[in-house]
Order: C-alpha cells, then structure tokens, then sequence
C-alpha cells in the first residue's frame, strides 16, 4: 500500500512538472504570435503607405501627361489654323518635332489611322484615336483581372514580368 501511495505521489509531481512546461510552452508561442501580429500590422502599413505613394505619384504623372497632351493640342490646332492662313505646310511639322508623346500610343493611333486608309493623317486624328481608347488598367487591375480568369500567381507574375511577392501584395491590399 505505502508503494501505490509514493507511485501515485511521484506521478503527480511529474503531472504537474509537465502542465507547467506546457505552460510555459504557450506563454513563449503566444509572445512570439503577438510579436508577429505587431510586425505584420507594421509592414501593412508601410507598404500601404509606399503603395498610397506610389498611387499619388502615378496620378500626379497622368494628370501632367494630360495637361501637357491639351497644351499640345491647343497649340497644334493653333498652329494649324496659321498654317491655313499662311498656306506654309512646315509650319506644321516643325511644331510636332518638339513633342514626345509615349510610342505605344503613337503606333496605336497610327494603326488605326492606317486601317482607315486615310493618305494624310493629322496630328488631330491621332490625339483623338488616343484620346477616344479607354484608360488602361493599373498594374493592381490587371494583377486582379488575371487572377480573376484563375491564373496563378506564378503565371501572372510571369505575363507581368514582375516579382511573385509583389503580386501577392497586389493581390492581398488591392482588396
């Protein structure tokens, strides 16, 4: 009988020499998670911020792009009107060399000037086949547009030519 008393006495003791290394197992994850909580909600918010940046930025851009294209216009067209005046066709060239508008949307305006088997194209028919196209997709719209047809993030990331990380960012604050 004094045998069953000490045996039982003896795992007690390690019961409870268990409980409390498992207890302190769960203070020590539950400071590391609180920690994690802490430095994710951190990095959120920074990238947040330089993604906020870089949203300002590109629409500081767009709005400058489109204030310099209207100037262009209006100056084209002004010229053009002097050009009819003075009947001097260098005028009109001279004017357009200065002016650097993106190739892409260059080549699109041409393009379709050319479908339409016009022989003179002027400055104003390819602003106004620019101005007439939709606005392109953000990169986040595109990245959002791809995942949404059930491309992976591997094959977005490789027909954007971007990082995996960066679209999984654009993928979970996008939302």
């Amino acid at each position: 009988m004094v045998i069953g008393i000490v045996f039982l006495f003896i795992t007690q003791v390690l019961s409870f020499y268990f409980i409390a290394l498992l207890y302190v197992k769960i203070s020590r994850l539950r400071d590391i998670e609180t920690h994690q909580t802490k430095v994710r909600d951190e990095l959120e918010a920074s990238l947040g911020a330089y993604l906020a940046e870089i949203r300002d930025e590109n629409d500081r851009l767009i709005a400058e792009l489109a204030t310099k294209t209207h100037q262009t216009f209006e100056n084209s067209t002004s010229i053009e009107k002097e050009g009819q005046k003075k009947d001097h066709p260098l005028v009109e060239e001279s004017s357009f060399n200065n002016f650097k508008m993106p190739r892409n949307s260059v080549a699109k305006a041409y393009q379709k000037n050319t479908k339409k088997n016009t022989s003179k194209a002027t400055f104003q028919d390819h602003l106004a086949v620019n101005m007439e196209q939709p606005k392109p997709l953000t990169m986040e719209e595109t990245v959002k547009e791809y995942y949404r047809s059930g491309k992976t993030v591997d094959e977005i990331a490789k027909l954007l030519q971007k990082g995996k990380t960066e679209v999984e960012l654009l993928l979970k604050f996008g939302q």
